[in-house]
């Protein structure tokens, strides 16, 4: 077992990096309200970890048992927003672009 993976917070509780995100999961579980969610942010920014920790929460124990499965795509915003634009006649404002290629 890896050192991260034996020491990685198991519950949204024990959670101290993104304790504000944390909280906020840790509400969408109580008030049975978990809509589809997207979990973005670097390589070890703890995406896995808060993942992991609310679905204990939501499942207990057995959650532990769920297979990972990992895909990575890789966009060029800037055709997306081509495609877009063509479709729905989309107006971009000044700077987005160098804001999301940043």
């Amino acid at each position: 077992m890896l050192w991260v993976d034996k020491y990685r917070p198991r519950s949204l509780d024990k959670v101290t990096v993104h304790e504000e995100i944390a909280q906020n999961l840790k509400k969408l579980v109580s008030e049975q309200d978990c809509p589809h969610l997207l979990f973005y942010g670097p390589s070890g920014s703890g995406k896995k970890t808060l993942i992991m920790a609310l679905l204990k929460e939501m499942f207990g124990a057995s959650a532990e048992k769920v297979k990972l499965e990992q895909k990575a795509w890789k966009i060029n915003i800037i055709k997306v927003l081509e495609l877009i634009s063509k479709k729905e006649s989309l107006q971009v404002p000044p700077g987005f672009t160098e804001r999301i290629a940043a």
